[in-house]
């Protein structure tokens, strides 16, 4: 059985945008303006901690951002910055520094090829 196995690694900075777009499209996150997101690892994976200033002088709150919800993001980030995903891959999200790393799994076993 042959397995890819590929690792994208998205930047502290790259995470938020991602988060930012998404949370834009989607609306996942309480109103507000996000100013920052940190990567929290604990034993089931990981988690992503947001930080987000309510319209007005109230003080910023955090919100806990779950796996599915950061992995979709991730990957409409992809979509918008042309970088291809295998639809069929498993997909899995681990810390990378300060960062997000998308961990794709795809087995090939029976893909078709061509001899020539």
């Amino acid at each position: 059985m042959t397995v890819e196995h590929r690792q994208i690694i998205f930047s502290r900075q790259e995470m938020l945008h991602a988060i930012v777009n998404f949370d834009a499209a989607m609306h996942v996150l309480p109103d507000g303006t996000i100013v920052d997101a940190n990567v929290v690892a604990h034993d089931g994976g990981v988690t992503v901690a947001v930080r987000i200033s309510p319209n007005g002088d109230d003080a910023p709150s955090e919100v806990t951002l779950p796996p599915a919800t950061a992995c979709s993001a991730l990957i409409a980030y992809c979509g918008i910055e042309g970088i291809p995903l295998p639809r069929k891959a498993s997909k899995r999200l681990t810390r990378s520094g300060d960062g997000l790393a998308l961990q794709l799994e795809l087995n090939t076993a029976g893909t078709p090829y061509l001899l020539t």
